[in-house]
């Protein structure tokens, strides 16, 4: 998700199944090809001045550190495994990133990733333990999140879960995100949470810190929703 408030581009489903139904999904060859494209030609440049949510990320892991010389992070659904780049630049102390992606794009930023970030199927996550596993703008994209958290409780010192969108709706929502990449238009379901989803992470650990992250809204049924971030300890 990214801020977008010109247009709609999240329309609501009744449950995950007609919503994945009505979409592409992420494994599809158009999406895979337009990543290894976009990917083949990315660079992580340095950064001068740090957008807010880089800040917010790197604050939250700072509160996770507690005296630890070596940390080890899994970052769950991280993409191109850029977090990790900037986090270790930023921080400047030993990280051990682990980014866990479908195998499909796995693949991809394996050939053309040339940074000490290691990438793996998302099958093989549950075989670990992590100081931290980190889910920045990836859980509302998960159909069996809370599956998910719960097993990462269990690995993790703490999550850190950031970029999330929330609304003041009394439940969540499913959706159908549509987005365009060099003018191609892909499709993919996507939750809304509620405080309904901040009750669940308060039964099943203990929020330690939370934040909202003005910089990254969308529009949802003519409402802008903020994005917010919190850690949950054990």
């Amino acid at each position: 998700m990214a801020t977008t408030l010109d247009k709609e581009t999240f329309f609501e489903f009744s449950d995950w199944e007609s919503a994945k139904k009505a979409s592409q999904g992420y494994s599809n060859e158009f999406l895979v090809n337009e990543y290894f494209e976009i990917n083949s030609k990315n660079k992580f440049e340095e950064i001068e001045i740090y957008p807010p949510r880089f800040i917010e990320l790197f604050c939250a892991i700072q509160k996770c550190l507690r005296g630890k010389e070596i940390l080890k992070v899994a970052d769950y659904g991280g993409g191109n495994g850029y977090l990790g780049v900037y986090a270790k630049r930023f921080l400047n102390m030993p990280i051990h990133w682990e980014v866990f992606e479908q195998k499909e794009f796995v693949k991809i930023y394996q050939q053309i990733i040339n940074e000490d970030i290691l990438f793996r199927d998302l099958e093989e996550y549950r075989k670990e333990k992590y100081d931290i596993t980190l889910f920045s703008c990836s859980i509302q994209y998960i159909e069996n999140w809370r599956e998910i958290v719960e097993n990462s409780i269990k690995n993790s010192d703490y999550l850190i879960i950031t970029r999330m969108p929330i609304t003041s709706y009394g439940k969540d929502q499913v959706t159908v995100q549509k987005v365009w990449i060099r003018d191609k238009e892909f499709s993919w379901p996507a939750y809304f949470f509620s405080e309904e989803t901040i009750n669940y992470f308060n039964s099943i650990g203990k929020i330690i810190y939370r934040w909202n992250t003005p910089t990254e809204k969308v529009l949802f049924q003519g409402k802008e929703v903020e994005f917010q971030g919190l850690i949950l300890s054990k």
